[in-house]
C-alpha cells in the first residue's frame, strides 16, 4: 500500500516559483564599490532570471550543458544560480582563486559551454582564453560603474534586456544535475562533484532547521562566503527558499565593508573565516560607533575560531559563532557544533569548551590528511634528494662538472615526456616534440663523447647512466609534487624532505663506512654550508613554491642556467677543457629545452565519472 499524499519531484523550480509568488516584495542587494548598495525586489529578480534562462537557450544551450561562472558574490551571479538549473542546465561555479593551470583544467574537464565572468576578473580569464576549448560564449557582467565589455564577448545586461522571459519551465527530474563544483582538496587534479536538484533541495531544508543555521524569512543574510566556493554553503538557495533578504558582498569585500553593511542593514546571518572576524574585531575596538548586535549567527568554516574570539563576540556583541564542518562532496554542510539543551546548566567555561571543540569527523579527516602529507613528503624526499643527489655525486666524481650539469639539464625533457604520457597531463605541440627529440639527440652526442673508445661497462658509461637516472628521478619528483595536493608550506615541505633524505643518506654512509673514512677540510665545510643555505633551503623552497603556482615545464627552465654556469666555473676554477663536443651538446640541449618549454601545451581532458552526491 502506498501513501496518497502529494508526490512531485524535488526541484529548484519549486523554490523559485514559491519565492516569486510569496516573497515578491522582499529584496536583494549588491555592494558596488564607490556607489553603495544596489537594490531590487524578488519580483525584479524573478523577471531577470526568466529572461536570462531564455537568453541561454537562445545561445544554443540545452539540458545538461554546463554554464560556468567566474564571479564575485552579486545579484547577477545569483540570477545565474537559478537561470541555468531551471532550464535543466548545470551551474558550474569556478573558484577564481585557483592557479591558471587548475582553472583551465577545471573548465575544460567540465566542458563548460558558456562562461559568465565579472568584468573585474576578465584579466584572469583573458590569459587562458585560448586554452578553454569547450567555451563557445563568454558573457561579461559589469560589476563596477566604469567596467567595459571586452571585444569578442557578450554583454550580460544586453542579453537579459533583449530576451523574452521564459513562461513555462521544462519538466525536470529531481535526480537531474543542478550544479557542480570542483574540490582542490585532493591529490592530483581537482575532482568534480555533481549536485542533483533533490540534493540541493534537501540540503536547504536541513540548513534551515533551527539547530543548524535556522535560515528564515526574517533573516537578513550577508553573503561573504564566496559563491564560487561550494555554492556559498548553499545558503543562497536556502535564502530564496525562505524569502530572506539577501545582500551580496560584491567584488573583494574587506572587513570594513562587512561592518558597514551589518550596521546599516541590520544583518542577522553572515559567515566568514576566523581571520576576517579577527580583523573586524580590531576595527570595532578602535571605532565603537559601529553596532553589529543584529547578528544572531556567524557560521564559521575553513578553520577553527579561537575560543577567546568566540567568547568575545558572544559577550560583547551578542553574535553567536557556530562552528560548521563539511566537504564539497556533502553539498557542503556535514555537521555543526551546536550545544545540547542539557548542557545549559554547565559552568560557563565548559559551555565555551563545547563551542570550540572540533567534531570527531573533522579531527579524523585532518589527522589523516596530515599523515598523507608526511607520506608524500617522505616519498618526494627519497626520490628527489636521496636518489637524485646520490647519483649526481657519483657521476660528478667521474665526469667533468660541465658535462654533469649538461646531463642534468635534460630534466625539462623528461618532465615534458612524463606530462604527455600521464593521464590528465599536458599534450605538447609539434614544436615541443621536436625539442624533446632534439634534446635526446644532444644527450646521445654527450654520451658518445664521454664513453668514446671505452667499453659499455666502463666508469664513464656507468656515470652517464647514473646521471640520466638522476634526471629522471628529479623529473618524476617534480611531476608528483605538482600533482599531489600538499597543505604544508613550501618551506616546511622542503625542510621535511631534506631532513628525511639527509637521514637516509647518513644511514647509508654509516653502513657503507664512507662517513667514517671521510676527511672534512675547511673548504668542504664552507661548500656544505653554502649548498645547505642557498642550494637546498633557499633554492629548493623556491622551486617548491613555483611548482604550486607556475606551469611545470616553465619551472624546469632553471636547468638553463646550470650547464652554462657549470661549464664556465669548471673552466675557470678547475681548469677543465671545453671542446667541440661540450659546446655542441650544450647548444643542442639548451635549444631543445627552450623549444619544449616555449611550445604551446593543452591539458588532456578525460571524462571519468564525476563524484556523485548522495541525496
Amino acid at each position: 500500500m502506498k501513501g496518497l499524499i502529494m508526490d512531485y519531484p524535488l526541484t529548484l523550480t519549486q523554490f523559485f516559483e514559491r519565492a516569486r509568488k510569496i516573497f515578491h516584495r522582499k529584496t536583494m542587494a549588491t555592494r558596488v564599490p564607490g556607489v553603495g548598495l544596489w537594490r531590487y525586489t524578488y519580483a525584479d529578480y524573478a523577471d531577470r532570471v526568466c529572461r536570462l534562462s531564455a537568453a541561454l537557450a537562445k545561445l544554443g544551450l540545452a539540458k545538461g550543458d554546463r554554464v560556468g561562472t567566474f564571479a564575485w558574490n552579486s545579484h547577477r551571479h545569483m540570477e545565474v544560480y537559478f537561470a541555468a538549473p531551471l532550464m535543466g542546465m548545470v551551474l558550474h561555479t569556478v573558484n577564481i582563486r585557483l592557479s591558471p593551470q587548475d582553472i583551465t583544467y577545471i573548465i575544460n574537464h567540465a566542458e563548460d559551454r558558456v562562461l559568465v565572468v565579472d568584468a573585474s576578473l576578465w584579466h584572469l580569464v583573458e590569459r587562458i582564453r585560448k586554452d578553454l576549448k569547450s567555451v563557445k560564449h563568454f558573457i561579461v557582467m559589469k560589476d563596477s560603474p566604469d567596467a567595459q565589455i571586452p571585444p569578442g564577448t557578450l554583454d550580460y545586461e544586453a542579453l537579459v534586456a533583449d530576451a523574452k522571459p521564459v513562461e513555462t519551465w521544462p519538466k525536470l527530474d529531481e535526480t537531474d544535475a543542478a550544479g557542480m563544483c570542483y574540490t582542490s582538496g585532493t591529490t592530483g587534479h581537482p575532482k568534480g562533484v555533481v549536485y542533483s536538484h533533490r540534493g540541493v533541495y534537501l540540503h536547504c531544508f536541513a540548513s534551515s532547521t533551527v539547530d543548524v543555521l535556522g535560515i528564515c524569512e526574517r533573516d537578513v543574510i550577508l553573503h561573504i562566503v564566496p559563491m564560487f566556493h561550494a555554492n556559498a554553503w548553499c545558503v543562497p538557495f536556502a535564502g530564496v527558499m525562505n524569502g530572506s533578504t539577501q545582500i551580496f558582498g560584491g567584488p573583494n569585500p574587506q572587513p570594513r565593508d562587512i561592518i558597514e553593511i551589518v550596521h546599516n542593514e541590520r544583518v542577522t546571518l553572515v559567515g566568514a573565516v576566523p581571520t576576517v572576524w579577527i580583523a573586524i574585531q580590531a576595527i570595532l575596538e578602535k571605532e565603537p560607533r559601529w553596532d553589529i548586535s543584529s547578528i544572531r549567527c556567524i557560521p564559521i568554516g575553513g578553520s577553527a575560531a579561537p575560543r577567546s574570539l568566540i567568547e568575545l563576540f558572544d559577550k560583547e556583541y551578542g553574535a553567536y559563532m557556530l562552528h560548521a564542518w563539511g566537504m564539497t562532496e556533502m553539498s557542503p554542510l556535514g555537521t555543526v557544533c551546536r550545544p545540547r539543551s542539557y548542557m545549559d546548566d554547565r559552568p560557563e567555561a565548559e559551555r565555551y569548551d563545547v563551542h570550540v571543540a572540533s567534531t570527531g569527523e573533522e579531527g579524523f579527516f585532518r589527522a589523516n590528511a596530515e599523515i598523507v602529507d608526511l607520506v608524500v613528503l617522505d616519498l618526494l624526499g627519497l626520490v628527489m634528494f636521496t636518489t637524485n643527489t646520490t647519483l649526481v655525486n657519483y657521476g660528478s666524481k667521474v665526469l667533468s662538472a660541465g658535462l654533469t650539469a649538461l646531463f642534468i639539464s635534460s630534466i625539462p625533457l623528461f618532465v615534458a615526456v612524463l606530462e604527455a604520457a600521464l593521464p590528465g597531463g599536458t599534450s605538447m605541440s609539434k614544436m615541443g616534440w621536436v625539442g624533446t627529440f632534439t634534446g635526446f639527440a644532444g644527450l646521445a652526442l654527450l654520451t658518445s663523447r664521454s664513453i668514446r673508445g671505452q667499453s659499455l661497462t666502463s666508469a664513464n658509461a656507468l656515470a652517464c647512466a647514473a646521471l640520466i637516472i638522476a634526471a629522471i628521478a628529479w623529473a618524476v619528483g617534480s611531476v608528483l609534487s605538482q600533482r599531489m595536493e600538499i597543505k604544508a608550506s613550501p618551506l616546511v615541505s622542503s625542510t621535511w624532505q631534506m631532513l628525511i633524505a639527509g637521514s637516509v643518506n647518513m644511514l647509508i654512509g654509516l653502513m657503507s663506512g664512507g662517513l667514517q673514512n671521510s676527511h672534512w677540510t675547511r673548504g668542504a665545510w664552507l661548500a656544505t654550508l653554502y649548498l645547505s643555505i642557498f642550494g637546498s633551503l633557499a633554492g629548493y623552497t623556491s622551486y617548491m613554491f613555483l611548482l604550486r603556482h607556475v606551469r611545470l615545464s616553465t619551472v624546469a627552465t632553471y636547468a638553463y642556467v646550470n650547464p652554462v654556469v657549470a661549464v664556465f666555473l669548471g673552466w675557470l676554477v678547475l681548469h677543465e677543457k671545453i671542446d667541440g663536443y661540450i659546446l655542441a651538446g650544450s647548444a643542442i640541449i639548451i635549444a631543445s629545452v627552450i623549444l619544449v618549454t616555449s611550445s604551446s601545451v593543452t591539458r588532456k581532458v578525460e571524462r571519468p565519472e564525476a563524484v556523485a552526491v548522495a541525496d
